[in-house]
């Protein structure tokens, strides 16, 4: 629901950096951002598991592994942004003006949905 009270804000504040041709679009907009968000964080944690499961076969913690876990965590952080820029080049109808915007559109939901699920644990 917050995804799409974003998409609808930033449609109808900003329409020279996000454009959403009517309700249908974002609403298939806003579910298959969510699938392919999940589609993009499921490879890459695999990807990485793989790296670190590798790097688990010697003894001892290694720089490697520490960087392969830090590479994970900064991946994940963008899965949102990767997501829009998909949505943006294959969905007709959305569009999204750049890689920044895409970044700013993703990371508003992450910060409101993190701030309310704070607030319920009051």
């Amino acid at each position: 629901m917050i995804l799409f009270l974003t998409f609808l804000a930033a449609n109808h504040f900003f329409p020279q950096y996000v454009q959403i041709d009517g309700w249908p679009t974002m609403i298939l907009a806003t579910v298959l951002f969510y699938v392919a968000e999940y589609i993009i964080a499921f490879v890459l944690v695999l990807a990485m598991m793989g790296v670190i499961s590798l790097s688990l076969l010697t003894d001892s913690v290694s720089v490697g592994q520490v960087l392969a876990i830090i590479a994970l965590v900064v991946a994940l952080c963008f899965v949102g942004m990767i997501s829009i820029l998909v949505l943006s080049k294959y969905l007709p109808g959305f569009w999204v003006s750049g890689k920044m915007t895409a970044f700013i559109l993703a990371l508003i939901p992450s910060l409101l949905s993190a701030k309310v699920t704070t607030s319920n644990r009051d």
